[in-house]
Formats: C-alpha cells, sequence, structure tokens
C-alpha cells in the first residue's frame, strides 16, 4: 500500500480503529499484535496491546502470539487484520454456527479461501510456532495444517450479502472501495 494501513483515515477514525471499534462491540478482549516499532493510533485502555517475538514473520507471528496471549481465558477468537472496515457481527457468528469440533472456521468466496477475517481456535499457537520453525510463515500452510472448516459463500451471503465483511484495503483502490461501501468520502 506505501503506506502504514492502521492510520488511514476511515470517516473520524482511523481504520485500525474502526476494526477495534467493530470487534469491541461483540468480544472481549480486544488484542492488538503489531510489529516491534510500530506505532499505533491511540486505542482504547481496555485494548490489550501485543508486539511479534521475532521481525518479518508477517501475519502467522502476529496470530500466534495474539492466540497464546487468549489461551487461558477462551478457547476460541475472532482474528482479522487492520485492513477489514466492514467486517459484520452476522458474518462471524455465521462462521462460529459451521465450526463444529474444527480448529478454523474460514471462508470461501470469490474464488480462495480467506484465512482472515477468520475464527480460530487459541490453542492453534503451538501449531503456528511448529509451521513457523519450520520456515512456512503464509496463512495458507496453517489452513492445511489445521482442522479447518470451510465455509462456502453461497452460506455467507445469507447473513452478508454483499460479503462486505471480506472488503480489504490492501491497495488505494481497495481503500477507496471501502470508503465508498461504508458511504465515506475519501479524504
Amino acid at each position: 500500500m506505501g503506506r502504514a494501513k492502521a492510520y488511514l483515515p476511515f470517516g473520524d477514525e482511523t481504520l485500525l480503529q474502526r476494526v477495534v471499534r467493530l470487534l469491541g462491540n461483540h468480544a472481549s478482549p480486544v488484542v492488538v499484535v503489531a510489529r516491534t516499532g510500530d506505532p499505533l493510533p491511540p486505542l482504547p485502555p481496555s485494548v490489550r496491546l501485543l508486539q511479534d517475538r521475532e521481525p518479518d514473520r508477517g501475519p502467522m507471528e502476529g496470530l500466534a502470539v495474539g492466540l497464546a496471549s487468549l489461551e487461558e481465558e477462551t478457547d476460541l477468537a475472532v482474528c482479522t487484520g487492520c485492513d477489514s472496515p466492514l467486517l459484520r457481527q452476522e458474518f462471524l457468528e455465521r462462521l462460529g454456527a459451521r465450526l463444529e469440533d474444527g480448529d478454523i472456521a474460514a471462508a470461501r468466496a470469490r474464488g480462495r479461501t480467506h484465512p482472515l477475517p477468520a475464527l480460530y481456535r487459541t490453542s492453534l499457537h503451538r501449531t503456528i510456532d511448529r509451521l513457523l520453525g519450520e520456515g512456512r510463515n503464509s496463512l495458507g500452510s496453517l489452513l492445511d495444517a489445521a482442522r479447518t472448516v470451510v465455509v462456502d459463500e453461497g452460506d455467507l451471503v445469507e447473513v452478508d450479502p454483499d460479503l462486505s465483511s471480506l472488503v480489504n484495503a490492501n491497495t488505494e483502490d481497495e481503500y477507496r472501495e471501502a470508503l465508498r461501501r461504508a458511504g465515506l468520502a475519501s479524504p
């Protein structure tokens, strides 16, 4: 993207602040894991701020840190990036309703399985650490290694008709599209 996504303006808040607010409306605690040294916009005091243990291991490192921090409190966590500003509670509830005895509930839509946003068992931090130790740091390798329940697009559109929960801001165009869908003007 060329700039820090966490700080992108999204209405009266930043992209990260919006995602934290959306999650905080339905889940507690909210954990944010950032790369060591990455500044973050101001967040509510209730948000648990953590840092990667090792640099440059991508989202898998953040997942391992976040899931490990939650394991004693809960067995299941909603995991997403800071760039999912249109996440819907109904989408997450549908994933949860389909999880059963799986380790991960992930959406399959638009021709691929989406590792984020998804539901993850907190005990998966051990599997992630093993994969990272083997040099496998892609979320796809985790989906393959775990008992992943794939929730099909047809099931998800019943609760999220335009699959807005899967909209992210990886590019300027995607960022502008997310703002448009939210009814907000581009800065």
